[in-house]
Parts: C-alpha cells; sequence; structure tokens
C-alpha cells in the first residue's frame, strides 16, 4: 500500500498527464505482490488486474553475457494489455452519457448500483489471481476531485500465502529477551576467546 501511484497504473489527472512515480514501478514490478492499493489521484479511480509479461531467463541472461543493459522495467514494456483487465470512471463515464447524465461519475453509480462497495472476487474460476504473474492494482480514492465523498470503495476477495516461519519467530524470545539473549553470546564468547577472529554462535 502506497499514497500514490506507479507511473503508468491509474494516475493520469484530467489535464491527460500520468502523475504516478516511475521508480515505484520499478518496486511493484520486483516484488509483483497479489494487490496494490493507493489513492491520491482522485479522478484515476478504478482497479486494474495487470498481467506481467514472462521473460525468458535463457533471453535475460544472453543480454546480461553481451554486456548489454537490461531495459529499465515500465508498464509499457512489463505488462501485457491484452491479458489485463482495467475498469475506471471513463468506462462508467460512457454509460451515463447514453444517459444523458451529467456530471458522470461515481454518483451516478451510486444511483445505479444498490451496494456499499465495488467487489472483485480473485478466489474462483478465471478470475482466481495467479500469485507472480498477475496484481491487482487498485486506486482506491473514495473523493472525487472536488474532495467529496462519492467514489465507492473496493472489497477484495483474494487468497493469501500462509507465512512458514511465523510459528517459529513466536515461539523464540523477541524484543529484550532477545536482545538479552546476544548480549550474554557475544559475552561468553569474548571470555572463550579474546580473539577478533572469534564467531558469535
Amino acid at each position: 500500500m502506497t499514497h500514490g501511484p506507479p507511473h503508468g497504473i491509474l494516475d493520469y489527472t484530467f489535464n491527460g498527464q500520468r502523475a504516478g512515480c516511475s521508480t515505484l514501478f520499478q518496486a511493484v514490478y520486483n516484488a509483483r505482490p497479489k494487490i496494490h492499493c493507493f489513492g491520491h489521484i482522485h479522478e484515476a479511480w478504478g482497479c486494474y488486474l495487470a498481467s506481467w509479461m514472462d521473460y525468458s531467463y535463457t533471453a535475460v541472461m544472453r543480454t546480461a553475457m553481451a554486456g548489454s543493459h537490461l531495459p529499465i522495467p515500465t508498464w509499457e514494456n512489463s505488462i501485457d494489455a491484452a491479458m489485463s483487465r482495467l475498469s475506471t470512471l471513463t468506462d462508467l463515464e460512457q454509460i451515463y452519457r447514453s444517459f444523458n447524465y451529467f456530471p458522470p461519475g461515481p454518483e451516478a453509480l451510486g444511483k445505479l448500483v444498490d451496494q456499499q462497495s465495488i467487489h472483485i472476487d480473485l478466489t474462483e474460476g478465471h478470475s482466481r489471481l495467479e500469485h507472480g504473474r498477475q496484481t491487482l492494482f487498485v486506486n482506491a480514492a473514495i473523493n472525487d476531485f472536488r474532495y467529496n465523498t462519492t467514489q465507492r470503495p473496493f472489497l477484495v476477495d483474494v487468497y493469501l500465502d500462509k507465512d512458514e516461519g511465523q510459528e517459529v519467530i513466536q515461539d523464540g524470545p523477541t524484543g529484550e529477551a532477545l536482545a538479552d539473549e546476544i548480549l550474554k553470546s557475544a559475552a561468553a564468547a569474548v571470555a572463550n576467546n579474546y580473539s577478533t577472529d572469534s564467531t558469535l554462535p
């Protein structure tokens, strides 16, 4: 979760400029989380289920061994747009214009849809999120560009990975107890061997 969007993802402002952060996109590209939630660009409210492009490990190694620089990840060269799905205020705007409704936006969504949130289920069937291959980007800004609270929040169902090391960490010493144990180990090591080559257990 970050305050603002990565560059190229749900970051268009009303003046047509992209306001996202390129460095943040590179960090998200490297981590490839299941969900990346942000806000800040109110008019870019929406969600984007992005499918990451597959890069051949062999091709990457050949590029590296040839002395060529690997391309910096950007939304243009890292996301397979044809395999990705986007839902934004612009999509809603097209519906509202057919009803001659102005202004288009989340106010009309409230009139057309009797629900408190936008529900996204990524747990079942063809909609199940593929970890490492897909990331759901969510611009969850609930205020519109005039700071009226009119845009719906998102409710996302997604499977989370079990932290296999969590129980081990909880069973071991933590906080002050861990610090005391480290100090005792260090003192014992110094007492047994007054050499700088000694290693701590």
